[in-house]
């Protein structure tokens, strides 16, 4: 049986094998811990949560679980080798949207306003930047990790992009009265 995180926790994540679960305290700290038997591994400091809306903002490991990515409430990205601690990216962006590790583990993808950056998590340096049609409210790389699929705020298409170089490979029509928008409608 699994012990519910206390009531202090605002963002909760679990890694792709649902061995380890992190978690967002109030105080900005990130704690890691074994699922089921609730050891802790890890605690990463961050900036406190101070939004009511987001909540702390977005928490999540990448699909080899060796990484551990959060955009905080006012959208600043932080990406931690989580067992020692030590902060991937050389220049963080801020006022990001959205966040999308590739499945081979080599890059991640955030939306900034009316963009997308790639950073290549080996070196944590920026590889690539592009525009987009509109302001990014999701992203997610198809499973070859060649194309990332965007939705925007408020628009009635989604888009796919080639990873590689940021060319629009297709604009896909959605209908916003009858689905909800999230990046599972957008999967390639």
């Amino acid at each position: 049986v699994w012990k519910d995180p206390d009531a202090e926790v605002k963002v909760l994540a679990y890694d792709s094998d649902y061995h380890r679960c992190a978690h967002l305290e109030s105080d900005g700290t990130i704690v890691i811990r074994t699922v089921p038997d609730n050891r802790e591994l890890q605690r990463l400091a961050s900036d406190p949560a101070t939004g009511s809306g987001a909540a702390g903002g977005y928490i999540g490991f990448s699909p080899d679980s060796r990484l551990l990515a959060r955009l905080d409430d006012h959208g600043k990205l932080s990406i931690w080798q989580w067992e020692s601690g030590r902060l991937i990216l050389q220049n963080a962006p801020e006022r990001c949207l959205g966040l999308s590790f590739s499945p081979d583990n080599r890059q991640v993808a955030v939306g900034q306003e009316h963009g997308i950056i790639c950073f290549d998590l080996n070196t944590g340096a920026e590889i690539r930047r592009w525009q987009t049609r509109d302001q990014v409210y999701t992203l997610d790389f198809n499973p070859d990790s060649r194309r990332v699929a965007v939705g925007y705020q408020a628009s009635d298409v989604g888009s796919i992009y080639d990873a590689r170089d940021g060319a629009d490979v297709a604009d896909l029509p959605i209908d916003r009265k009858s689905t909800r928008l999230n990046s599972s409608h957008l999967v390639i």
